[in-house]
């Protein structure tokens, strides 16, 4: 005589089942339990998964709201929903749920699918913070520290860029894609070391029967003196005034903002409309930031090439 089944065997056998890729019969277990206890939130989990992996990512997306409306405080539940709008190009969708996820259960998993989200509405740099989050909470996550590389390359943030590729590769050192990615940094910061230096010049082969030209600042003439004063004055002077308008922005903009963000949330009563209004201004307030630092740090970048380039000894002076 044999035992009938319970839940609890249903989600044994359907988990073996899922484990043996065997999706269709382990559908059948978890759908058997289901029947026999309709709120059991591992068979839904157990289902929501077999979806999935079927690429049946409504289904999933049922199975795993679902368990939000028996706990909504399931940080699981809120992770794997975002991974499934992941998978359905629902990227706003997403973003919320695995806010959700991850305010309530820290994982690498949970922030590398928030990563992915945000940077498929654009928003990189909230991007690159969630996939600094999952690379610390898992150091051995090769396909974060690759996203994340990649988002640093759209912010122009190369050398930070090839770190990440680097990582990716000492994780996983056939991983074509961090190659790939790591071959075309180096080639950009290059190129981008090239286009900063205001004083690139290219060695004559007319006059100087192979000797290299000295530009080093003893072999300038008074006029080349001038110049070069003229040219780091100018930058001086364009770093002091993007630091004024940084400056001034912390002060006028971001200081502002974020008191109204601080009020919204200390209020009782707000309003979710009314806190989400401050929070989205936070965070078009922050990108505005984000850009007058870069265009600060490129003339800070170009003054650095400067002084390496005068400071820097001539090829034929190194012993």
């Amino acid at each position: 005589m044999s035992t009938a089944p319970t839940a609890e065997s249903c989600l044994r056998e359907g988990r073996a089942r899922l484990k043996a890729k065997d999706i269709d019969e382990a559908i059948r277990f978890f759908e058997a339990g289901l029947a026999l206890d309709p709120d059991a939130i591992k068979l839904h989990d157990g289902l929501g998964a077999a979806h999935y992996m079927r690429k049946d990512f409504a289904n999933a997306a049922k199975c795993f709201q679902r368990i939000i409306e028996l706990d909504p405080q399931n940080g699981r539940a809120f992770t794997n929903l975002g991974a499934v709008y992941n998978r359905l190009g629902e990227f706003p969708k997403a973003v919320e749920a695995l806010r959700k996820g991850v305010q309530r259960e820290k994982t690498s998993v949970g922030f590398y699918n928030l990563g992915i989200a945000q940077k498929n509405i654009g928003q990189v740099a909230m991007a690159v913070s969630a996939y600094q989050q999952a690379v610390r909470l898992d150091p051995l996550n090769a396909d974060a520290y690759l996203n994340l590389a990649n988002c640093l390359v759209e912010m122009k943030n190369v050398r930070k860029a090839v770190e990440s590729y680097q990582k990716a590769l000492e994780i996983r050192p056939d991983f074509e894609a961090a190659k790939q990615g790591l071959a075309k940094a180096k080639s950009d910061q290059t190129a981008a070391r090239e286009e900063i230096d205001p004083f690139g010049r290219l060695v004559s082969d007319s006059s100087h029967s192979g000797v290299i030209e000295s530009f080093g600042l003893q072999e300038m003439t008074e006029l080349q003196r001038l110049e070069d004063r003229q040219k780091v004055h100018d930058l001086c002077q364009n770093i002091q005034e993007k630091s004024s308008e940084v400056l001034e922005f912390l002060r006028e903009q971001l200081s502002p903002s974020l008191h109204g963000l601080v009020r919204g949330t200390a209020a009782v009563g707000q309003s979710t409309k009314e806190l989400q209004a401050a929070h989205d201004d936070y965070q078009t307030v922050l990108t505005d930031l984000i850009s007058l630092r870069q265009r600060m740090k490129k003339q800070l970048l170009a003054l650095r090439a400067h002084e390496e380039l005068i400071h820097t000894p001539d090829i034929d002076d190194v012993k």
